[in-house]
C-alpha cells in the first residue's frame, strides 16, 4: 500500500497518518512526501494529538464542503483541491486499544464519518477476534492475507465456506461483489523494507508541508521547535498551549508592557537565553537591559550605560508621541521598526537611576503604547514587581494586561489575578512549564527554554 501511494501522489493529494503498534517497519516510510507521521506505542501524547486533529479536520472539513452537499466527491468533482485525501494506518489494533481504549469512541467517530470527508482508515489485524464487532461493521472493505486458522476466513467473509487462499506469499481474499482470491504484487526481490526505506529518503526532497505533521507538545520549546510557526510581525511566538498547541506571544499590535514572572528571578534565565535566540534568528530589534547580570546576550550590563538608554528611550517615545499628536494619523508608524527592550530586574535597574532618569523611566512605562512600536518585556521576581501595584504606570498598563508566568507559585503572586482559577492551577510545575495571562483568561503553556540551562 506504502509503495503504491508514494509512486501515484505527493503531499497535495494525500497525507498518511501512521500508528505503529506492532513491529515498527513503518519507521522505514517516515521521511516519505505524503507521510505527515509515524507514532509508536509509547507516544501516548502524540496519539491523543492525533485524535484530536483529525477531530478538528473533519469538522473543518464539513464546513468547507457545505456548499457541495457536504460530499468530499462533490468537492473533488467541483476542481477543488485545498484539503488532500487523508489515510490513517493503524497497525496492531489489539495494541491499540490496549494501550488506548479510551480513544475507541473516537476511532469509531472517524469510521463512521471519515469517509464522506475524504478520510480513511487501514487497520491491520492479526486474527478477527481482536476487533468487536460493532467497529468492524464500520469497515466498509475487508481484506485476509494469510491466517492461521482457516475458519476465520468464513467469519471475514459471511456465507462463503472452504474458500482459502493458496499457502502462497502474498496471497489473500477480499469482496468486491463477491470473494476473490488476489495475489499482492512484488516490488522487490530484495529486502522490502530496507527498498521502502530508500525509497522514501529519495522522496522525502518531494515539497513536504511540514504544517501537516502530527502535532505534539515538545518537552522543551526552542527555535528548532517553532520555526514551523508563521512569526507575522505582528506575533511574537513564546510558547504553546498546553490544551491545544495553539502558538501563545506578544502581540505587537496590542501588547505594549509585558511582564515575565516567576517566583524567583533566576528561573527566568532559560527562557531569556532562549527568547534571545529566536529574536536574532527572526531580526527582532531587541535591546537587552540587565540589571541582574543574569544572562550571557545583555546589551547593557553596567549601570553608566543604564542612564544613556533610558534616555534614548525616553526621547524616542517623545519624538513617536509628538509625530501622532500633530497628525493624528496612525499609518505615520507604519515605515517604522518594531522595537523591544527587555528589561531585566526592574528594581535593580530603578535603584540604580539617579532622580531625573526614574522620572524618565516612569513616564515611558506608564505613556508607552504598542502603537508607537516600542514594547518592553520585564522580566523580575513577582513579589518584587508587585510592589509598584501603586505606581501611576502599574495602575494603568498592568491590570487587564497579557503577561507570562514561568514555574510553579503562580497562586501566592500578586501580579496576576488568578483567583478564579485556583482548581486548575498546578503546584509541580517546572520551569519550561507555566501559565499565559491574557484578562480574565489562564492558559497552561510550555514556553521557551535553553536545553543547556539546568532546571536547578
Amino acid at each position: 500500500v506504502l509503495y503504491e501511494a508514494i509512486n501515484k501522489y505527493d503531499d497535495s493529494q494525500l497525507r498518511i497518518y501512521a500508528m505503529d503498534f506492532g513491529n515498527e517497519n513503518l519507521k522505514a516510510a517516515e521521511s516519505a512526501a505524503i507521510v505527515s507521521g509515524v507514532i509508536y506505542s509509547y507516544e501516548s501524547e502524540r496519539v491523543n494529538w492525533l485524535f484530536r486533529m483529525l477531530k478538528n479536520e473533519i469538522d473543518n472539513r464539513k464546513k468547507a464542503f457545505a456548499d457541495y452537499g457536504g460530499n468530499y466527491e462533490n468537492y473533488l468533482c467541483k476542481g477543488k483541491k485545498d484539503y488532500p485525501y487523508i489515510l490513517v494506518f493503524l497497525n496492531e489494533y489489539s495494541s491499540f486499544m490496549e494501550n488506548f481504549s479510551e480513544l475507541e469512541t473516537d476511532f469509531m467517530n472517524i469510521l463512521r464519518e471519515g469517509t464522506k470527508y475524504g478520510i480513511y482508515v487501514l487497520t491491520i489485524v492479526s486474527t478477527i477476534n481482536d476487533i468487536r464487532m460493532r467497529i468492524s461493521s464500520l469497515f466498509k472493505q475487508s481484506v485476509a492475507m494469510q491466517l492461521n486458522d482457516n475458519s476465520e476466513y468464513g467469519a471475514i467473509f459471511s456465507g462463503i465456506r472452504n474458500m482459502y487462499p493458496a499457502s502462497i506469499s502474498g496471497r489473500g481474499l477480499m469482496k468486491n461483489n463477491s470473494v476473490y482470491e488476489f495475489q499482492t504484487a512484488c516490488f522487490t526481490e530484495n529486502d522490502e523494507i530496507e527498498y521502502l526505506k530508500q525509497l522514501c529518503l529519495k522522496d522525502k526532497n518531494k515539497n513536504k508541508n511540514i504544517k501537516n505533521n502530527v502535532p505534539y507538545l515538545p518537552e522543551k520549546v526552542t527555535l528548532q521547535n517553532i520555526k514551523s510557526v508563521e512569526n507575522k510581525n505582528n506575533f511574537f511566538v513564546l510558547g504553546y498551549s498546553s490544551n491545544d498547541i495553539s502558538p501563545l506571544g506578544i502581540y505587537m499590535s496590542r501588547d505594549f508592557l509585558f511582564p515575565v514572572m516567576a517566583k524567583e528571578i533566576g528561573r527566568l534565565r532559560p527562557f531569556l537565553e532562549e527568547f534571545l535566540i529566536v529574536s536574532k534568528f527572526y531580526n527582532k530589534n531587541v535591546t537587552v537591559i540587565d540589571a541582574e547580570h543574569l544572562t550571557d546576550s545583555a546589551d547593557i550590563g553596567k549601570h553608566n550605560q543604564f542612564e544613556d538608554y533610558i534616555v534614548a528611550i525616553y526621547q524616542e517615545l517623545v519624538e513617536r508621541n509628538n509625530e501622532y499628536a500633530d497628525t493624528r494619523n496612525k499609518k505615520i508608524f507604519d515605515n517604522k521598526e518594531e522595537k523591544i527592550y527587555v528589561i531585566i530586574g526592574l528594581k535593580k535597574l530603578y535603584d540604580s537611576l539617579n532622580t531625573d532618569r526614574k522620572g524618565k523611566l516612569e513616564v515611558i512605562l506608564r505613556y508607552g503604547k504598542a502603537m508607537y512600536k516600542q514594547h518592553i518585556i520585564i522580566a523580575e521576581n513577582a513579589d518584587v514587581f508587585a510592589q509598584y501595584d501603586k505606581s501611576a504606570w502599574y495602575q494603568s498598563q498592568i491590570y487587564g494586561q497579557n503577561g507570562i508566568w514561568i514555574g510553579y507559585g503562580i497562586e501566592t503572586q500578586k501580579v496576576f489575578d488568578v483567583n478564579t482559577f485556583r482548581l486548575q492551577i498546578k503546584d509541580d510545575m517546572s520551569y519550561s512549564f507555566g501559565y499565559y495571562v491574557h484578562g480574565d483568561r489562564l492558559t497552561e503553556a510550555r514556553f521557551l527554554y535553553k536545553e543547556d540551562i539546568d532546571d536547578e
